[in-house]
C-alpha cells in the first residue's frame, strides 16, 4: 500500500509492469505506473491493461497475523475469518536441521553459480525427492516456484507436480517471527492457479529455459532436459491425470517456539489449498 493505494505487479516472460489501484468510497480506477504501456487483446479489439484490469479486477487477499484473510476486488472489501476448531495436521511441519547441510538461512537463492549454503541449494539436493524426473531451478523474476519438481508415474497414468517456495530467514536463529511466513505463505496461496494451468506450467517452464540458455549459455534444469517437458506434454494431452502438492521452505521458523498466530496463518494457506482443489501443504522448518 502507498498512500493509500494498491501497488502491484504483473510480470511477462520476466518483464516487470507496475500498476496501482485506486480506491474511494464510491470507485475505483487502475493506472500504469512502469513499464512500457501494455495492452491485452479481448477479440477483435485491443485495449490497455489499466481498462482490462477495470473490466476484470484482480482478487488481492491479505493475510493477516491472527490467520483472517481481507479479500480485496473493485471497491469492496470481504473479510474472512479463521474457521475454528480445525487443527493443523502434524504431518503438515517437517523438521530440519539446517546447520548440517551447511545453510546459511539468511542466503535463500542459489544463483547461477549454485551457492552451496543456500537454502534453495539444500532444499534441491536434500529434500526434493531426488527419484523426479525433473528437478527444476525456477528461481528469479516471473518464477512458478523457486524449485519445480515433476514425477512421471507411467503405470498409472499420472504425472506429479511439486511446487517448493523458500524464503530467508529475518533473523539470524530460527525464531517465532511471523514476518517470516506472510511473504512464503502468500506465494503458495498464489500457486495454486497452475493447477487448472498445466500446459501452461510445462510451457512457461520452456520458455524460461530457453531464455535462460540464450541470455547466459546455462540451464535451470537440474535433472531433466527440454526434451523431457515437451514429452510432458504429449502425456497430458493423451489425458495422464495431474497432481500438485506445495511445499513452503522457511529454515527461520523454529518448529518448537511456534506461536499461536504464526499457526493461524499456517492453517488459513493450508485450508486454501485444501477446499480450492485438495492440495497438500508441507512446511519445512527448523527444530
Amino acid at each position: 500500500m502507498v498512500d493509500g493505494n494498491l501497488q502491484f505487479e504483473f510480470l511477462i516472460n520476466e518483464r516487470k509492469f507496475a500498476f496501482e489501484q485506486i480506491i474511494n468510497d464510491s470507485s475505483y480506477s487502475f493506472k500504469q505506473i512502469e513499464g512500457e504501456k501494455l495492452m491485452v487483446k479481448l477479440g477483435k479489439r485491443s485495449v490497455q491493461m489499466i481498462d482490462f484490469f477495470y473490466e476484470y479486477s484482480p482478487e488481492i487477499s491479505f493475510i493477516q497475523h491472527d490467520g483472517t484473510v481481507v479479500v480485496v476486488q473493485e471497491n469492496l472489501k470481504t473479510v474472512i475469518k479463521p474457521k475454528s476448531g480445525i487443527k493443523l495436521s502434524s504431518d503438515v511441519f517437517i523438521a530440519v536441521n539446517w546447520p548440517d547441510l551447511g545453510v546459511n538461512i539468511k542466503s535463500e537463492s542459489q544463483g547461477r553459480g549454485r551457492k552451496i549454503d543456500s537454502i534453495q541449494y539444500a532444499t534441491i539436493h536434500h529434500i526434493v525427492d531426488q527419484s523426479s524426473d525433473i528437478i527444476f531451478d525456477d528461481d528469479g523474476s516471473g518464477e512458478i516456484a523457486d524449485i519445480v519438481s515433476v514425477k512421471i508415474d507411467m503405470k498409472h497414468k499420472k504425472i506429479r507436480f511439486h511446487l517448493y517456495h523458500c524464503k530467508y530467514s529475518h533473523g539470524e536463529h530460527p525464531g517465532s517471527r511471523v514476518s517470516d511466513l506472510y511473504e512464503v505463505c502468500g506465494q503458495a496461496e498464489k500457486s495454486i492457479m497452475w493447477n487448472d494451468n498445466v500446459l501452461e506450467i510445462i510451457q512457461r517452464m520452456i520458455e524460461r529455459e530457453n531464455s535462460r540458455q540464450k541470455n547466459y549459455g546455462e540451464t535451470r534444469f537440474e535433472k531433466g532436459t527440454l526434451q523431457t517437458l515437451n514429452m510432458l506434454k504429449k502425456m497430458v494431452r493423451a489425458g495422464y491425470e495431474t497432481e500438485f502438492e506445495i511445499s513452503i521452505v522457511q529454515p527461520g521458523v523454529s518448529i518448537l517456539e511456534i506461536t499461536n498466530s504464526m499457526k493461524q496463518i499456517i492453517l488459513a494457506t493450508d485450508t486454501y489449498l485444501k477446499d480450492t482443489f485438495g492440495l497438500r501443504l508441507t512446511c519445512f522448518f527448523s527444530n
